[in-house]
């Protein structure tokens, strides 16, 4: 296979403490042309580089970690060395004018009985597997060869925080202004500082190689600024994946959002554990600046998720910063132009399909197990995860994992929701929208806060405006129905809607009439009837001024523990008798005392929320009134009025 033999343009070579990159290589003429670190040529014989190869001071670019050091198993020896025999025999049937799909049958009725292949237990590979196979044999010789599933699945963490400091702060410095650095640089030079460190702190090194520093190199989001230095293959996928966030200028030009489960163990108002909350943030990716973030017991559904589009789209009322106690009151909102999810099935539903649909932005699912396609967002879970290792009841640290420190945690926990919400907001505004990053980190290659990056782009670009708020409450109109209009108003799911709106449009459309109709699913208080004369909808909304903010599923529950088939409409009394009762809840389904914990909050949470809402409401401005109430005409008395008399007297 030496006319075959691997192309070694590109690799590296340690000649004492000088490293070098082969830039010719020649099998018929006896030289190698190497280029050091400054530029200067120097030339060797294929005899000496082979000499250099045998000492191991050679090594591809395009092979990571010990692959090519690590003693393989038995199997992984008999996997190598069939590879190696069906590459021999690839380039005798190729010289002898064979197509790859006929070299492939005849491979493997030759190979059918090879005790290599048997003991592999696998089916015979594929055209493309052997052409793989062939492309890694030409770039690392026979360690392209050696068999990775070794290395898979592994999930701890492959560095620590004060190693990524290190390499970060090398980045900053060294990458973005000077080209002749590499990445063997940046990995040397890294592992010095990191050691020097931890002697003068008297702590033992963790992990600090050439593969830890490309992980972190991967992480950031501009990972293609790096060019060419991690070989030709590899820095061109990277690139084009690079090209997508380098387009990134405008404030919300780009919104990730993703949930995760917080690294700390919350407690309930009596100090029980009772697990670890959810959270769901959206993240600007010019600016960095979040523009969502919501907490729930329950786990990441559509409604979450909703909850945290709409807080994207509307600013925050003064109310939210006093309650919190943040001083930097700084609004960030507006109607994305392209919103980035992952498949989960939280990120789906009518009303989350709605909210898409009515606020004309784009909506983009990224590839499963690819996590790199959202970086943004993963490097704010990082920032958000050393901030939470500070709280009591945190489940993990930089120190010790998660296994080790769950009973801990439990233990240790005394904050509940509520509280832990307080300080994440309060982190939100007065830290993090203040915190300069590195411009290695940046989008935008600046060394500024995200505050400071929202306001002088929001100077120079176009920020997209938000959704009216006649607009957002139709958002969550999701659900249409048609329905027969009487004089005493639009009866839906047992609710009774009217309002001197809807009487003003019977007189003009006579009655009984149809009406199409949108219904909020989270929402009985109101719904939106299409006024067909001007094609545009108005609300109406219930009867019942006191009506609480269930939503419909709620409502049947209730319905079905308190009112009888013969009831046509919502009656106050027991409406009243059933919330207090709490009959509107779905049916325990928890087992374990924690998991009945954690259902007996998310319960109280969804109440909080109850209460919360009914005690709120938009009117037909879109403005907030402090109670619900129905619209009543007005109208004004006539000057004179007639005068009556009783029965048997007269007028006088």
């Amino acid at each position: 296979m030496t006319q075959q033999g691997p192309n070694y343009v590109g690799w590296n070579v340690l000649i004492g403490t000088e490293a070098f990159v082969v830039k010719e290589f020649g099998h018929q003429r006896d030289h190698v042309l190497l280029q050091d670190e400054q530029g200067t040529y120097k030339e060797i014989t294929n005899e000496e580089f082979r000499t250099l190869y045998s000492l191991g001071v050679v090594s591809s670019p395009h092979l990571h970690g010990t692959t090519s050091k690590r003693l393989g198993t038995p199997e992984e020896n008999n996997e190598t060395c069939f590879r190696e025999l069906i590459l021999v025999r690839v380039i005798e049937l190729q010289r002898q004018g064979y197509s790859w799909a006929k070299i492939r049958d005849k491979l493997a009725d030759e190979f059918a009985a090879h005790p290599l292949h048997v003991h592999r237990k696998k089916p015979f590979p594929t055209v493309r597997t052997i052409q793989n196979w062939r492309t890694q044999y030409l770039l690392s010789g026979k360690a392209g060869l050696r068999s990775k599933t070794s290395n898979s699945g592994n999930r701890t963490p492959r560095y620590n925080a004060e190693f990524r400091e290190v390499v970060l702060d090398l980045l900053e410095e060294h990458f973005l202004n000077n080209d002749l650095k590499t990445i063997t640089w940046i990995a040397r030079q890294a592992k010095r500082l990191y050691r020097r460190q931890c002697e003068s702190e008297g702590k033992v090194p963790g992990p600090c190689g050439r593969k830890c520093v490309e992980a972190i190199v991967y992480s950031l989001p501009h990972a293609g600024l790096l060019k060419r230095r991690l070989g030709d293959e590899e820095a061109n996928r990277r690139y084009l994946m690079a090209l997508e966030y380098q387009r990134v200028s405008t404030p919300l030009e780009r919104v990730e959002l993703d949930c995760t489960t917080l690294d700390v163990w919350c407690v309930d108002d009596d100090g029980t554990p009772i697990g670890r909350p959810h959270i769901c943030v959206a993240i600007d990716c010019a600016t960095g600046v979040i523009l969502g973030m919501q907490l729930s017991w329950s786990r990441p559904d559509t409604a979450l998720v909703s909850r945290t589009v709409k807080e994207i789209l509307e600013p925050k009322t003064p109310a939210f910063f006093m309650m919190h106690g943040v001083e930097n009151d700084f609004q960030t909102f507006g109607t994305p132009q392209l919103l980035i999810t992952d498949q989960g099935t939280e990120n789906s539903g009518d009303v989350f399909h709605t909210i898409i649909d009515c606020s004309s932005l784009e909506w983009r699912k990224m590839i499963p197990g690819r996590p790199d396609k959202k970086p943004f967002i993963e490097r704010f879970f990082l920032e958000l995860s050393r901030f939470v290792t500070q709280f009591p009841g945190a489940s993990q640290t930089s120190l010790i994992g998660p296994r080790d420190r769950t009973d801990k945690a439990q233990k240790e926990a005394r904050l509940t929701l509520q509280e832990i919400e307080t300080r994440l907001q309060k982190w939100r505004y007065d830290v993090y929208l203040r915190m300069p990053r590195r411009r290695v980190q940046h989008v935008l290659r600046r060394l500024e806060s995200p505050m400071q990056s929202w306001r002088r782009t929001s100077k120079d670009c176009f920020v997209p405006m938000p959704p009216d708020p006649h607009e957002l409450r139709e958002m969550f109109m999701v659900q249409a129905a048609t329905r027969t209009v009487q004089r005493y108003g639009i009866s839906y799911g047992g609710v009774t809607y009217h309002s001197a709106e809807l009487a003003n449009y019977l007189k003009m459309v006579g009655v009984p009439t149809t009406v199409d109709i949108r219904v909020d699913p989270n929402d009985i208080r109101e719904i939106a009837v299409l006024d067909r004369l001007n094609n545009e909808h108005f609300f109406v909304p219930a009867k019942y001024e006191e009506c609480p903010a269930l939503s419909f599923d709620e409502l049947a529950r209730l319905r079905k523990q308190t009112f009888t088939p013969e009831d046509e409409e919502l009656q106050e009394k027991a409406l009243i008798a059933a919330m207090a009762l709490h009959l509107y809840e779905e049916e325990p389904k928890a087992r374990t005392k924690t998991a009945k914990s954690r259902e007996k909050a998310a319960k109280e949470e969804r109440r909080q929320e109850i209460f919360a809402q009914s005690k709120k409401v938009m009117d037909k401005h879109g403005h907030s009134e402090p109670a619900y109430r129905v619209e009543k005409p007005e109208f004004d008395l006539p000057n004179k009025l007639p005068s009556f008399v009783s029965k048997g007297g007269c007028p006088q």
